[in-house]
């Protein structure tokens, strides 16, 4: 089953927060460039979010968060570097609180935060599961959606090439930078093209996006357009749900299916 969409962000920003300072470890002592602790963490950052982002449908870790050990893991390793930090702060006794703030290891105490968040959707998607499924399909994203992606893919791709030739130019390069670079270039191709399609399921008590339940109480209507077929949401707060037609083989099955639990409009 595939994770919520919501859930897989959050598990992807809990897997950059806690795994994007170990790398900077490395470096942290003897950095062989300025900052280069700071670059690395910036990079492991995206790794490990990259990672959290996989392992959401690698395993599935609703149903590991939902229950007390899963959850009480996830909350508990972001502490390991509050651990290492009062342990840091004991052997260094001249070291102030601001040099501990400083520090890259510091990022991953607040993994603690996405993680109470991802317990608590993981709660809610697992209950939400259990409804029956009236008709499912999969649709790629709005265009709209698929531009920004390939022009945030432009740019990302831009800033990492543009960072590695300013290193190369003043001779700051070595195996570790291109490394981490090269691990940097991957990610972000992988994140994009992993997002390429969604799961869609009509259910007897929502529409689920992508394992994202949108309950028929919070759905104003839906609507029929010549290329597309468009979900009303009530709240101004919150993007209505698109598709187009292309993408929904029985699209007269699905349309019938929304009609008898929505209403629909011209």
């Amino acid at each position: 089953m595939r994770a919520d969409r919501e859930l897989r962000l959050v598990i992807a920003s809990y897997g950059a927060l806690l795994l994007g300072p170990l790398p900077t470890l490395l470096v942290s002592r003897d950095p062989p460039v300025p900052g280069l602790a700071w670059l690395v963490l910036a990079v492991g950052l995206v790794g490990g979010g990259t990672l959290g982002y996989a392992l959401v449908d690698w395993f599935d870790l609703r149903s590991h968060l939902s229950n007390v050990l899963g959850g009480s893991i996830a909350a508990v390793l972001p502490l390991g570097y509050l651990v290492w930090l009062f342990a840091l702060a004991a052997n260094n006794p001249g070291m102030t609180p601001g040099n501990l703030l400083v520090r890259t290891t510091t990022v991953g105490i607040f993994a603690f935060l996405p993680a109470m968040v991802a317990i608590h959707l993981a709660l809610d998607a697992s209950r939400a599961s259990e409804s029956e499924t009236l008709a499912a399909f999969t649709a790629r994203p709005p265009p709209r959606t698929r531009r920004l992606r390939l022009a945030s893919l432009g740019l990302g791709l831009g800033i990492i090439v543009g960072l590695g030739l300013s290193l190369f130019l003043n001779g700051r390069t070595s195996p570790l930078v291109l490394a981490v670079l090269g691990l940097a270039v991957v990610s972000i191709i992988w994140v994009v093209f992993q997002t390429a399609e969604r799961t869609v399921r009509i259910r007897e008590d929502g529409i689920e996006v992508d394992g994202t339940l949108t309950r028929w109480d919070d759905v104003e209507r839906f609507e029929v357009a010549e290329d597309s077929l468009v979900v009303r949401l009530r709240s101004a707060w919150t993007e209505d749900v698109r598709f187009d037609r292309s993408d929904i083989g029985a699209f007269d099955d699905v349309r019938a299916t929304l009609a008898e639990l929505t209403e629909e409009g011209a």
